[in-house]
């Protein structure tokens, strides 16, 4: 499961490269890529602050939109 969705990717990150169609794929996979990343960590010790949790959305968000360009 992602850890960012498209109302997040689009209203809070204010990303403008993926669409509604798009967007699960490729949000889906940047969490898997952030998941490899910090070995899995996030899938047992996800953020409870909000303003962390924010910060992994944005990362999310961020690698979606390089995944996507590449």
């Amino acid at each position: 499961m992602a850890y960012a969705d498209f109302n997040f990717y689009k209203y809070e990150f204010g990303g403008d490269k993926l669409s509604t169609e798009t967007a699960p794929r490729w949000l889906e996979a940047a969490s898997d890529m952030l998941d490899s990343m910090t070995f899995s960590r996030l899938t047992f010790a996800f953020p409870t602050l909000e303003v962390h949790a924010k910060k992994v959305k944005k990362t999310v968000c961020a690698i979606a939109d390089a995944l996507y360009l590449v």
